[in-house]
Formats: C-alpha cells, structure tokens, sequence
C-alpha cells in the first residue's frame, strides 16, 4: 500500500507488528513526484490496555521520538469530555453492576491489568498516584527490603505535611544476600550520596539464621554497611493497611502517597500484579487470604515494610484502640 495515512481503531486489540508495518507504507502518497504531501502518520485509539501491552510500554516507558500520547479523562471526573452530548447519568448507568476491572477500563480510563486474582491494593488509581517529583535534599530517606532470591527494596521520602513519596526501586532477581547488600549500599551512595536515612526496615524473616552458615540477611547488610532493622509486624494485614491508609489519605488536596514514574515495576504491582490468588471453587469467586508470590509481591512488600518502619503501623494500632472500648480490671 502506498498511503498518506492510516487510522487504526481499538489499537489495544492490534498487534505491534501491524503498526511496525504500517510506518512504512504511510507517506507514500501522494509522492514527491506528484508534491509530496504536508502531513502523514498514524493515528490510533484505544481503551486502556493492561500495563503488559505495547502501548503501555511506549506511551509510559519508552516515550519514542515522533509519537504522541493524549489521555482521555475519565467519565466519572470533574474533567469528563462530552458530557454535554451524552444522556444524563451515562457514565453512571455504565458502572451499575459491573465488575470493578471493567469500571477500571471503560469508565476511568485507566491501565486495566490483566490477572486472575483480586488487587491487594484496589485503592490505588495509576493516574492519581503516579506523579513525577523533585527529591528534597532536607527530608532523609525511608528505605523498605524484602529479601528472598529475589531481593527488593523501595526508597522514598515523607514531606513535612505528611505524604510519602516513592522516588525508586531495586528489583533483583537470582540475587542472594551478599551481592543484593553490596548492590543496595552502591545505590545509597550514587543516587542518594547527599542523603541520610531515617530508617531501613526490611522482613522480619531476615534475623533467622540460615542453616548453613548461621548468619543472617540483617547481618550481612550491616556488614556491608546497610544499618537495617527488622520490621516491627510481620502481620499481613498491617502491612497492607501501612500502605492502604496513606493511599487513601488527602493531605492538602493531594494523595498521601505517590509514586514516582520511575518505579516500573512497583507500578504495576499496585496496579494489581500484587494480588490474591483465586481459589478453584464453583459458584462466587473467592480469594486466598495471602498474596501469590510472583515478580510483583516483593518490591511490593517493600514498600510495606518500609512504611511499617516509617510508623503507619503504630498508626494504624491508635485508630484500632481509639475505636474500643475501656475493659474493666475485676480483682477478687
């Protein structure tokens, strides 16, 4: 085909090697030798894929000369478009009855993942906590870790008026307890040399000697240089909420935690690759009480871990107790 330029509709159900094909044959027509033409290209639209697909990887990670992303409001924002077009309510009748993931997409405009099991974090909403941000060299820095032979850690910072902010990830894998220390203390002193850490909290599960050698995760990182501590719950449910709370938080109109770009594949995990994995029953669906282990669940749980160190946990154990009752002490 010779072609001036292509429309492609629903490019989410394209494959990438149909647009590859297609950038070849597009200003061709009409030819230099009939005067060429002012304009040629390719224009697509698309619902929302999944944060696996290729135009998640060049709309949000690659960013290739020459291409343009535009992002459509979602239809339950103050910014919704078209509205005035629309019946009343249109978006609203959309969502009656539909499943959370489908709203995800079609009505919020937003990255829907693809998985079989339930988000362990159904607060988080890419569009609204994913923010760049400039590191402020007067905050220390929080550190998460969660070890394993796929090592993670999560660096962030907490402004003054209280919000986290998620600035990068050190996701290994095949990485054992020496060689992730020494990876973890070369990022601490090259990306944030001019910084002092608050607190580095890692899995409990660390301090336990292994059998081999009797020397724990803890002990190789302090060696190394790393002062870590064991996180102070290994409770899952804590865990979870030390992350939930500040997601769900308003701290001066903006979100009480946010996450940087950068930060891949911490993004993608809260965006449901961290997630519960559903159990084979028939009739209503339901869900294991733990997280599946996958390539998602451990810079996911450190991020808990560090918020756990970061104090979210003890608030968590106040709200708890502001809500109970006083027990009466009976003595014979």
């Amino acid at each position: 085909m010779e072609l001036t330029g292509a429309w492609v509709n629903e490019a989410r159900e394209i494959p990438k090697a149909v647009i590859d094909g297609l950038t070849g044959r597009v200003g061709r027509y009409p030819s230099m030798a009939m005067g060429g033409t002012e304009w040629s290209g390719i224009i697509a639209d698309t619902n929302p894929p999944d944060t696996d697909h290729w135009w998640y990887k060049l709309a949000e990670e690659e960013h290739p000369e020459g291409w343009k992303f535009f992002k459509q409001p979602g239809g339950l924002s103050p910014e919704a478009e078209n509205v005035g077009n629309l019946p009343d309510k249109y978006y609203q009748r959309q969502v009656a009855g539909k499943d959370p993931d489908w709203v995800k997409v079609y009505v919020e405009a937003e990255y829907g993942y693809v998985r079989d099991g339930k988000p362990v974090y159904p607060e988080f909403r890419d569009s609204v906590h994913v923010q760049e941000f400039e590191l402020n060299d007067r905050l220390p820095m929080y550190v998460g870790i969660d070890f394993g032979l796929t090592p993670a850690a999560t660096f962030a910072q907490r402004t003054v008026l209280g919000q986290w902010r998620v600035h990068s990830e050190l996701v290994t894998e095949d990485m054992g307890a020496v060689r992730f220390s020494q990876e973890l203390r070369r990022v601490m002193q090259e990306k944030y040399r001019s910084m002092t850490f608050a607190k580095i909290t890692g899995d409990p599960a660390g301090d336990v000697r292994a059998q081999t050698d009797e020397v724990t995760p803890f002990q190789i990182l302090r060696k190394a240089g790393v002062p870590a501590t064991p996180a102070a719950t290994n409770d899952f449910i804590k865990r979870r909420e030390s992350v939930a709370g500040p997601l769900s938080r308003l701290i001066d109109g903006a979100p009480g935690l946010i996450v940087h770009p950068q930060c891949a594949i911490l993004r993608k995990a809260m965006a449901g690759g961290y997630s519960l994995k559903r159990v084979q029953v028939s009739g209503a669906a339901k869900y294991r009480d733990m997280p599946d282990k996958n390539d998602y669940s451990h810079v996911a749980e450190s991020l808990q871990y560090l918020l756990v160190g970061g104090g979210e946990a003890r608030l968590l154990v106040k709200r708890e107790n502001r809500g109970r009752r006083p027990e009466l002490a009976v003595m014979d």
